[in-house]
This record gives C-alpha cells, sequence and structure tokens, in this order.
C-alpha cells in the first residue's frame, strides 16, 4: 500500500512535458516536444510518433517525428508537403555502413518521387555514404520554411535549400510507398 502511495505520489509531481516518446523494443525515449529558433522566433514541434526500422528481424534505427506546434495540414501526405518547419530524429542501434545508408535512402526516395531533384539527391548520398553510421549516432534531417533540407550526423552539416527537396525526402517516411509502412504508421500515430 506504502508503495503504491509513493507512486502515485511521484507521478502526481512530475512536471509537464516531462513525459518522454517511448519506442518499442527499445531503450530509446524521444521527448514529445521539441523547441528550436526559426529565423530569430522561438518555435515549439510536437512529436506526431516513433518508430523503429528493422530489416530481417534485426533493430536497425529508431526514428521520431515532429512539426511546428501551429501547423495546420491533413494526415501524412499533408506533412510531406507542408512548408513548415518539421524534424525526422534517428538514433541508430547498429552500425551500418555509408553504403547501405545512401543506398536505401536513395531507393525509398526514387520509390516516392522517380527521378527528379537528381543532384540533391546526389550531394545527400555522398554525404550519407561519406561515414559508416554507428550505433547510438544520431542523425537529425530538418526541414524549415525558406531553408530547406539539413542533415546533421557527428558534428557534421548538409544543407539542401530546395524546399521541394524537403517534401520529396519526407515521402520517404510518409509517402504512398514509404521505406517502411509500419514506421509510417507509427510516426503517423498523432496527426
Amino acid at each position: 500500500m506504502r508503495r503504491s502511495l509513493l507512486l502515485i505520489a511521484g507521478l502526481i509531481c512530475l512536471p509537464v512535458g516531462a513525459h518522454a516518446l517511448g519506442v518499442d523494443d527499445t531503450k530509446v525515449n524521444y521527448p514529445n516536444t521539441l523547441s528550436m529558433t526559426v529565423a530569430g522566433a522561438p518555435v515549439t514541434l510536437r512529436a506526431t510518433g516513433a518508430g523503429l526500422r528493422e530489416k530481417a528481424f534485426i533493430n536497425v534505427y529508431t526514428i521520431a517525428s515532429y512539426v511546428d506546434a501551429e501547423a495546420k495540414f491533413k494526415g501524412a501526405a499533408g506533412l510531406s508537403e507542408a512548408d513548415v518547419t518539421k524534424v525526422l530524429h534517428l538514433i541508430m542501434q547498429r552500425d551500418v555502413s555509408g553504403e547501405k545508408m545512401a543506398a536505401a535512402t536513395k531507393e525509398a526516395f526514387r520509390k516516392n518521387t522517380g527521378s527528379g531533384y537528381g543532384p540533391e539527391l546526389a550531394k545527400l548520398v555522398a554525404f550519407l555514404t561519406a561515414k559508416e553510421a554507428k550505433e547510438g549516432e544520431h542523425i537529425k534531417f530538418t526541414h524549415t520554411p525558406g531553408q530547406g533540407l539539413r542533415c546533421e550526423r557527428n558534428g557534421s552539416r548538409l544543407d539542401l535549400g530546395d524546399a521541394g527537396f524537403a517534401a520529396a525526402f519526407w515521402k520517404i517516411y510518409f509517402g504512398s510507398k514509404p521505406a517502411d509502412s509500419d514506421v509510417k504508421a507509427a510516426l503517423s500515430r498523432w496527426l
């Protein structure tokens, strides 16, 4: 009884926003919200969901999706096309060669967009190929209006200033032919 009361008291005392977004079958927890500055103004992003990318029953990476809390759009397709601040945050669950990361990204991109955006895709593929993705590494893809797509990993950064390319990139996860339909469902949970 005493233990139950202590547990209840502890839960009541949790600060607002302290909740974490857990990913099944992993120890990864993402925050429910992110705060960032865009064009000198504070922006709060809310989670749309989080999931686990698996390949042949092996955990590859976890991923969480965030979007500007003030954004208005409808469904997964609307999120892909929305020219609003949004983030995809991957945490690697195993080592993956840069070549494999790049090839998977390129394949998923082409399934959803065809052959457009060749120069931008080539830059992203080169950036991903340059280094092996190590277990525990964080890789973030951020789209901000007027700035396009930014990829950050291991202290390196790649900026691709085309908003259309950012929308096309989001289709890898939210398009009609996603890289993984279970991941799409998990990332779309709160749309």
